[in-house]
């Protein structure tokens, strides 16, 4: 089947092209590419997999995986242009100028023998505590009052020679030898950025791209707690008060009464802050209900910083220790600064669907880094084109609570089975052309043989034990 794609894929595919032919790059799809991608998003909404084969398989031999292929791997597509294109798009349609950008990376599992994937690393699997293969992605999310989109991502991997030094490192040190006997720390490699760093570049480039967007906070988890981060992002949107966040550790020195403390200490031990621990109702994550939070606040200077920060101890209902917010605008309201950064939630719901629903976390074997940033760009295009859904988009017009992405790819699969089996039934001789696939399916779908059973091994050894 897959003759036929549902109505929001093809608006979506309609308005890229118009944007694109609208801008000066010059660059637009051609209508193989168009079909090509309209037949790809089907495959990831009716397979939950960016698997040829299995697309082949849906198709019902019409496309055969050699040829899906060869245009994923050769057609000449400009996929960041189309990535940046689309969501123009969509925040055009919505009529989007300003938001939250939040920042977060994930981690996709790969096989243990898995050698050929961009990016490829040792990660820590937090199910069993062991170790296994596979790729972190860094995402920058644009939260705004009507939609959470995706706006840009990168592939991170450490520096497997820093690693190596790191590793020896730890091994001298704990033989005792003197720094300055240890070898030195190799330079850093410009292939091998660090998270921060890839985050820096991913806040520039949307710069760039959206210049007239009113950004209004920035936020990261503690990772991304340090100067250079901060700092960075700010000069990045110079002039425009955008407000950076993120947490620190306890352990972080901060200079009190003439001497250096534990942001921890500082908090938890001096009574002058225990009795301004305050109390406030808010409602993370747009939620109806309240919730209640405990928080102190105070401008301090960092050490590792240089500089002052606002630090924020706070603690939600419930909970036994403070975690410490650092914001770099002090001239903030401390619940504003606490309400911004519970905007992260979005994020990590924006995350847990990709993975599910999109087709890149679930299967997708493309390899080398053409093939894992082609991948990835297509799945996200894919995640664009269900906010052009009309059901999604009448609710989000009409200020009701949108559709999750889960039952809105339920409902697209049967409307696309429904208008391929109409699709069927308008051939002149329907019965025909439903014979050719029943007698092609041996073909499409050839059956292979399973090793669960023992037909065909030798069981008569275990007879003649027996007896």
């Amino acid at each position: 089947m897959l003759q036929k794609y549902v109505p929001f894929i093809k608006v979506y595919l309609s308005g890229i092209q118009e944007e694109l032919k609208s801008s000066e790059s010059g660059f637009y799809l051609s209508r193989i590419q168009l079909n090509w991608l309209g037949f790809c998003m089907m495959g990831i909404l009716m397979t939950n997999e960016l698997n040829w084969k299995a697309y082949e398989r849906m198709s019902f031999g019409s496309y055969s995986n050699y040829a899906i292929s060869w245009m994923f791997c050769k057609g000449k597509i400009l996929w960041t242009l189309l990535f940046i294109t689309s969501v123009r798009l969509i925040l055009k349609r919505y009529g989007i100028n300003r938001g939250h950008l939040e920042i977060d990376d994930t981690d996709r599992g790969r096989s243990k023998n898995a050698k050929c994937f961009h990016k490829l690393h040792k990660l820590k699997d937090k199910k069993t505590g062991g170790y296994l293969n596979g790729q972190s992605i860094v995402f920058l999310v644009f939260v705004t009052e009507i939609i959470t989109i995706v706006v840009d991502y990168e592939f991170y991997a450490p520096d497997p020679k820093y690693q190596a030094w790191k590793k020896e490192d730890e091994r001298l040190k704990k033989q005792k030898v003197k720094k300055k006997n240890r070898p030195s720390a190799p330079a850093p490699d410009s292939r091998y950025p660090k998270k921060t760093e890839i985050a820096l570049m991913l806040l520039s480039n949307f710069r760039k791209h959206f210049p007239s967007l009113q950004i209004l906070s920035i936020s990261a988890d503690a990772l991304y707690g340090i100067a250079a981060f901060m700092d960075g992002a700010g000069q990045i949107f110079f002039g425009d008060k955008v407000q950076v966040i993120s947490q620190i550790k306890g352990v972080q020195k901060v200079w009190v009464d003439n001497q250096w403390v534990g942001v921890s200490d500082y908090f938890d031990n001096q009574t002058k802050i225990k009795i301004r621990t305050k109390r406030a109702v808010i409602h993370p994550r747009g939620q109806e209900q309240g919730q209640l939070v405990y928080y102190a606040s105070a401008c301090l200077k960092v050490k590792s910083h240089g500089k002052k920060r606002l630090i924020i101890a706070l603690k939600y209902e419930g909970e036994e220790d403070f975690r410490y917010i650092v914001a770099k605008d002090m001239s903030w309201q401390p619940i504003d600064v606490i309400h911004a950064y519970t905007l992260r939630w979005f994020v990590e719901v924006f995350i847990q669907d990709f993975k599910e629903h999109t087709g890149w976390g679930r299967l997708t074997k493309h390899t080398g880094e053409d093939g894992s940033r082609r991948a990835l760009t297509l799945s996200l295009l894919f995640d664009h084109a269900l906010f052009l859904h009309p059901s999604m988009t009448a609710l989000i017009k009409d200020k009701l609570v949108a559709t999750t992405v889960s039952s809105l790819c339920q409902r697209s699969r049967i409307e696309g089975l429904i208008l391929n089996i109409e699709y069927l039934l308008d051939k002149p001789n329907p019965k025909e052309e439903l014979q050719k696939i029943v007698d092609n399916l041996d073909k499409i779908v050839p059956l292979k043989p399973s090793k669960k059973h023992l037909v065909g091994k030798n069981f008569d050894r275990f007879s003649k034990k027996i007896a």
